[in-house]
């Protein structure tokens, strides 16, 4: 489990993840697909390495969520050092598949539900994808939106 392996891994950025819904957000865990564990993992990292090298507390976390198909990485307290790399793996994920961590691909799709999917998972779950990535994908004509559509 991942969830497990973050706040092993990291137990006083995730300090909260057993607390109450009362003072965190972290008591749903971690609230977006598997996709993007990496880019957590190493923002973890950052963060806490990042505290050791300022000599200030490991921020602790209270949301880590997918909105609006991006990151939301709420922590407190941050150096600016440390917004600068929250900011940075939330823009990494407006390009990273959340579902499997794919990078060519991947975009903000949706109209009212928008999440970050690469052509294929978008494709697996029966999504429309663009006529270029069914032709990377090796798909049959038919089997994607045209670029018309797209665009409507």
């Amino acid at each position: 489990d991942k969830d497990a392996a973050l706040c092993a891994k990291y137990p006083e950025l995730y300090a909260q993840r057993g607390d109450s819904m009362r003072t965190t957000a972290m008591c749903w865990g971690f609230q977006h697909g598997d996709g993007w564990y990496d880019l957590i993992d190493c923002l973890s990292g950052q963060l806490t390495r990042l505290a050791a090298w300022e000599g200030v507390l490991v921020p602790q976390a209270s949301t880590v969520k997918e909105k609006y198909g991006t990151l939301r990485f709420y922590c407190c307290p941050t150096t600016d050092i440390m917004s600068a790399c929250i900011a940075a793996a939330e823009r990494q994920s407006a390009h990273t598949c959340e579902q499997c961590g794919a990078t060519q691909t991947a975009r903000v799709r949706g109209g009212y539900w928008r999440s970050c999917r690469c052509a294929k998972c978008t494709h697996a779950d029966g999504g429309p994808i663009a006529s270029w990535e069914a032709k990377s994908l090796g798909l049959a004509e038919g089997a994607y939106i045209t670029e018309k559509e797209e665009t409507e």
